[in-house]
C-alpha cells in the first residue's frame, strides 16, 4: 500500500522522464519474516548454508505507471542466513574489454563467502570487482549491505 500511495504521488508531479527505483523492507524481529515490496530495484540476494534462494521480488519504478499495484512478499529468514542488497553499479561494473561484472558473478562470490562475517563478505565482494575491472572506472554507485540474520 505504501508504494501505491508513494507511486500516485509521484505521477501527480507529472516530470517527464523521472521515476524512482526502490526495494522496501520490513523486518519482523520475534517471528524472522522479512516482508519485501520492489519497485524496480534489484532483489536482494538471499544465502541460505552456501545457496542462493530463488523468489520473485519485482515490480515497475515508482512515478511510471499510474494506478499500480505492488505485491508484498513474505519471505522466512532462518538463523545463519545472509541478506545481500546491491545497487545496480555492482553487476553493471565494466571491466577494460566492456564486459559487465553481472549478477551471475557477484552470485558466486556470495555462495562462496556466505558464511563470512559481513563485513568479511563485503570485503570479498568488492575485491572481486576490483579484480574483475582491472582498473576500469566505475561509471555508477556501487553500494552493497550484508545483513546477517542471527
Amino acid at each position: 500500500m505504501l508504494l501505491r500511495a508513494l507511486n500516485e504521488k509521484l505521477i501527480e508531479r507529472k516530470v517527464e522522464s523521472r521515476y524512482v527505483a526502490l526495494l522496501v523492507m520490513l523486518w519482523h524481529p520475534h517471528s524472522g519474516k522479512l516482508t519485501m515490496a520492489n519497485a524496480g530495484a534489484l532483489p536482494p540476494m538471499i544465502c541460505r548454508q552456501g545457496e542462493i534462494l530463488k523468489f520473485r521480488a519485482e515490480g515497475v519504478p515508482l512515478g511510471l505507471l499510474e494506478s499500480r499495484d505492488y505485491e508484498e512478499i513474505v519471505f522466512q529468514t532462518q538463523p545463519g542466513d545472509t541478506i545481500v542488497l546491491y545497487s545496480d553499479g555492482v553487476p553493471d561494473q565494466l571491466n577494460r574489454r566492456g564486459e559487465d561484472y553481472t549478477r551471475s558473478r557477484l552470485g558466486k562470490v556470495v555462495r562462496a563467502s556466505c558464511h563470512l562475517r559481513a563485513q568479511a563478505m563485503t570485503q570479498k565482494i568488492f575485491q572481486d570487482i576490483d579484480k574483475f575491472s582491472a582498473g576500469a572506472d566505475a561509471f555508477d554507485d556501487q553500494t552493497l549491505l550484508v545483513i546477517k540474520v542471527k
